[in-house]
This record gives structure tokens, C-alpha cells and sequence, in this order.
């Protein structure tokens, strides 16, 4: 029986844990400064570092988005 649980938390700690709203980790290495500076901005809108990162991720590539459909629509 002992084997057994062991087992199962030897599997279970080489799943990564799942969050409810899907989202999953990215390690992403960028210069102290931008870091302080995402912090201080995520601390100024109310929100955590990660939601900040998120919103501007979303952002800048809904306007990459957009300049490669206007390349495309230029021809």
C-alpha cells in the first residue's frame, strides 16, 4: 500500500498543477529594470504582475495582428 501512494505522489508531482481558468506557467527572462518597472505599473493599475504582463502581451499582438493585415490589404 505504501508503494502505491508513493506512486501516485511521484505522478502527481510530475504533473504540472492545472488552474481552473487554463492558463499555464512561461518563464520569461527580461533586464531588473522592465521588472521593476512591470511591478511598479501592475502596483499602480491594482493588479498583479502577471495580470499586467498578460494585458500588454494581449495588446501588442493585437497590433502586430493589425499591421500585418494592413501590409496585406496595401497590395
Amino acid at each position: 500500500m505504501a508503494k502505491a501512494k508513493k506512486e501516485a505522489a511521484e505522478k502527481e508531482a510530475d504533473e504540472p498543477k492545472k488552474r481552473k481558468d487554463g492558463r499555464r506557467a512561461a518563464l520569461y527572462y527580461m533586464k531588473p529594470s522592465i521588472i521593476q518597472q512591470v511591478r511598479a505599473a501592475a502596483r499602480a493599475n491594482d493588479q498583479k504582475a502577471w495580470q499586467f504582463v498578460e494585458q500588454a502581451v494581449i495588446k501588442a499582438l493585437a497590433e502586430r495582428r493589425r499591421a500585418i493585415e494592413s501590409l496585406g490589404k496595401e497590395t
